[in-house]
């Protein structure tokens, strides 16, 4: 597709995601014939432009570039014609502008995922397959949705491709955010016509008059998620549509997740009594009696994702880890929605004929419980690099089932792969030290992006710090290397540049997550001196300081305790959870059993008894001498 001039393909656009309906299909026509209404809108909203700081949430990253082209021309090392990779944030890739016959071209598109296994995989497909005839392109862009990834597909089908894999679904947003702004800009500098600019700003207008319809159903149908879901759904039936009226097959991947040891994002409802009390349950390991709160706190809070991954995890310590599996599921799913997604993704290839590599399946497959863990990923979504070659077994797989249902092949002589070549080529690992300095690199950026409340724990920076903890503990408890070991790992990153500016403004918070984690890990004494630390450079009364009286509780500690608490006061009406841990203290000192006075010595007991036996025979003496003294004389 070409962006900058009047043949662009915005008919493709407009046939693929048009509703059915001909009233909308006139509607465009219209629109198409007067382009001047569609620049008049969009100069008139043209102030909705975000201004940002960092690539995180750069305007011109998430809706100026992706109407401009992805790939550009350029000139290779031996002076060929080729397209190289334009935009930022992408992996540097190019390809020759004109495919050479007998070469096999496979574009691999989606967010983050896509961008950090697509290097891995073609070396190892360069292995198995040798020689020039095989391409494989990076167009992976951390951050895009399915909307913007099918603006991708567009340009890339020009590019002759034989195979598109795409990797969609982690970044569902649930409403279609793309702005329309931009495109006449794009028009004036002559990088868009005014016709191409006006179809694609009906797109998105109509779309994003669909979202808002979702919205309303989602809410009349208590369905929070429905949203993404129908996002999603329309746009990947578009790509799919798309690719194979251009005679390209594509492969849509199902995505895996870390269910287990990623709790959700924000922080706990302990505000709530009915969450703290099934949370103070689950603190003082009463596993029935947390499961059976947080049940009862379902029925009145049933889209409250904390709690059923809190109910997921007490169910698995019970040993029940079939029952724990649907709330894992659904705690993933109220947040983000990628199981949804990938059932929708089922859904899509088995009624459009799209090939579907279940990459979910085949990493539950790993777990003997059938639920993925943090033994598989970096964080939630992004899986260790000595995943990929399940991950490249399962496309390959879904490509050959595929050619051998349909009698023909997708690739034509290039499948199937030399699978001894292809494993050894995807099982080299780094040193233990390289793969350590990359996972704290890849945690501390994931980190980084969680701080949103200056006072409650955040339970996903929680759950990656004990993560790293049994990675690396001397990373850990290194405090001070820590930090110089960030500013220095920081500087170079792309995704947010102002991260080794922050790390003295954010560091008191990273000191109580720290602590926090070891308190929760029974490790008082060590979670103690986190907590003195963030005391000095947060001093005054702070949230933190209930967990510092909390672990002075553990210790035995109480008269210090208490003083910490009355500290907190002032805070009580703004955080709830501190009166409810003040009464939980004050039942557990009543209810203490009360310890008895120490026995004395046996010797020291008859010397006290002969004592008092003496003192009783003295006064009776004395009581019958006064008797006799008083008695009336005759």
């Amino acid at each position: 597709m070409n962006m900058y001039n009047g043949a662009m393909s915005s008919s493709r656009l407009d046939s693929d995601i048009e509703p059915a309906g001909p009233g909308a299909i006139g509607l465009t026509r219209l629109l198409g014939a007067w382009p001047l209404l569609a620049i008049a809108f969009s100069i008139a909203t043209s102030g909705c432009s975000r201004e940002t700081k960092d690539l995180r949430h750069d305007a011109s990253y998430y809706d100026r570039d992706i109407h401009t082209k992805m790939f550009t021309p350029d000139t290779g090392p031996s002076g060929e014609p080729v397209m190289t990779a334009g935009r930022p944030m992408m992996s540097p890739a190019s390809f020759a502008r004109t495919k050479k016959a007998g070469t096999t071209r496979i574009f691999v598109l989606g967010g983050s995922v896509a961008a950090q296994f697509v290097p891995r995989w073609e070396d190892g497909l360069r292995t198995a397959s040798p020689g020039p005839k095989l391409e494989t392109v990076g167009c992976g862009m951390s951050g895009y949705d399915s909307p913007r990834e099918l603006l991708a597909l567009e340009e890339l089908l020009d590019y002759s491709p034989d195979l598109v894999v795409l990797m969609s679904g982690n970044n569902e947003r649930g409403d279609f955010d793309l702005r329309s702004s931009p495109l006449w800009s794009l028009a004036r500098e002559g990088r868009m016509t005014a016709r191409t600019a006006a179809r694609r700003m009906l797109w998105i207008w109509r779309e994003s008059l669909r979202a808002r319809w979702d919205l309303f159903l989602a809410r009349r149908r208590k369905d929070s998620q429905l949203p993404r879901r129908r996002i999603f759904e329309r746009t990947l039936r578009s790509m799919v549509r798309l690719a194979r009226k251009r005679g390209v097959p594509i492969v849509a991947c199902t995505l895996p997740r870390n269910y287990r040891d990623m709790p959700p994002r924000k922080t706990l409802p302990l505000g709530d009594k009915g969450f703290f009390d099934a949370w103070e349950a689950w603190e003082r390991k009463d596993l029935e009696a947390a499961i059976r709160l947080l049940r009862a706190y379902l029925q009145r809070q049933p889209e409250q994702p904390h709690a059923h991954y809190l109910l997921a995890r007490a169910m698995e310590s019970a040993g029940n880890a079939s029952a724990a599996l649907s709330s894992y599921v659904k705690a993933v799913d109220l947040e983000g929605a990628l199981p949804s997604l990938n059932a929708v993704a089922r859904k899509v290839c088995l009624e459009e004929g799209c090939i579907l590599a279940d990459v979910e399946a085949s990493f539950n497959a790993l777990n003997p419980n059938g639920l993925a863990d943090g033994f598989c990923f970096d964080d939630e979504m992004h899986w260790d690099r000595f995943c990929d070659p399940l991950v490249t077994k399962t496309i390959e797989k879904a490509v050959c089932d595929h050619d051998a249902r349909h009698g023909k092949s997708v690739l034509a002589e290039r499948l199937p792969w030399d699978q001894a070549a292809l494993g050894r080529a995807l099982t080299l690992t780094p040193t233990a030290d390289a793969l350590r300095r990359k996972k704290w690199e890849i945690f501390m950026i994931r980190v980084w992006n969680e701080w949103e409340d200056e006072e409650r724990y955040f339970e996903r920076v929680i759950a990656h710090f004990d993560h790293m903890r049994l990675l690396d503990p001397g990373m850990v408890s290194n405090v001070s290397g820590l930090r110089d070991f960030l500013r220095t790992a920081f500087q170079s990153n792309r995704w947010d540049r102002t991260l080794a500016d922050n790390v003295d403004r954010w560091w008191p918070q990273m000191l109580r997550h720290v602590g926090e984690m070891y308190r929760r890990n029974g490790q008082d004494e060590l979670a103690l001196r986190y907590f003195d630390e963030t005391a000095l450079l947060a001093p005054g009364p702070r949230l933190f300081r209930l967990s510092r009286a909390l672990a002075l509780s553990k210790l035995g500690r109480d008269k210090e305790a208490w003083a910490e608490l009355d500290q907190l006061a002032a805070l009580e009406k703004r955080f709830k959870e501190i009166r409810y841990y003040r009464e939980t203290l004050a039942n557990a000192r009543r209810d203490a059993p009360r310890t008895r006075a120490a026995m004395p010595p046996p010797g020291r007991m008859i010397r006290a008894s002969r004592r008092l036996k003496q003192q009783e025979e003295i006064e009776a003496l004395r009581k019958e001498a006064r008797r006799i003294l008083e008695a009336p004389r005759h």
